[in-house]
């Protein structure tokens, strides 16, 4: 496992874990130009957020499993803004909440064929919902044009066991949205 950050450690009733982390990396390109005579330089900034992976440790240490949540955010020049997740814990369930490009809805889950989320304006915002075993589902909840917003998972926040507030943003355009969880 290569360039991943561990986000999250959650202790289980039973002293199990569960470590959550995710791909992270950034890298820059120069280009250098010549026109009439005159030099120019510019440098791209590179935010790239992939896959977050699961692992479920028991209190011996031993791995029971380890899963995968497929993504793949790849964006210029803005520190990642649109880009990670935001994980809401509720009834026995971890709930994953990121921008995605919306073809990776049709990709298998657990294969390396996903497209990035960059930005535009067809990307649509899903939820994972994974269970205590690593069995997990992937649905779309909204557009960004349906929301005429980004969402920042970075910022969204769980601020109950069955909430989670979402927070969009588009210029000076700013949504929230509550999602609750049934159980």
């Amino acid at each position: 496992l290569f360039s991943y950050d561990i986000d999250d450690m959650i202790m289980n009733d039973d002293w199990s874990i569960f470590l959550i982390g995710e791909q992270y990396y950034e890298y820059q390109t120069t280009t250098t130009s010549t026109t009439n005579g005159n030099t120019t330089t510019k440098t791209t900034y590179h935010y790239v957020y992939k896959d977050i992976i699961i692992v479920n440790i028991d209190f011996q240490g031993n791995i029971l499993w380890a899963e995968k949540v497929g993504k793949s955010q790849h964006t210029r020049n803005d520190d990642g803004f649109f880009s990670s997740y935001v994980l809401s814990i509720s009834g026995g369930n971890m709930y994953f909440v990121f921008n995605d490009n919306p073809e990776n809805l049709k990709v298998n889950q657990k294969g390396k064929d996903f497209k990035d989320f960059t930005k535009k304006k067809d990307s649509i915002i899903v939820i994972v919902k994974m269970d205590s075993d690593g069995n997990s589902t992937r649905k779309a909840m909204f557009t960004a044009k349906e929301a005429e917003v980004l969402t920042r998972p970075k910022v969204c926040e769980q601020v109950a066991e069955d909430e989670l507030i979402l927070f969009g943003q588009k210029g000076r355009t700013h949504r929230f949205a509550k999602v609750t969880f049934l159980q």
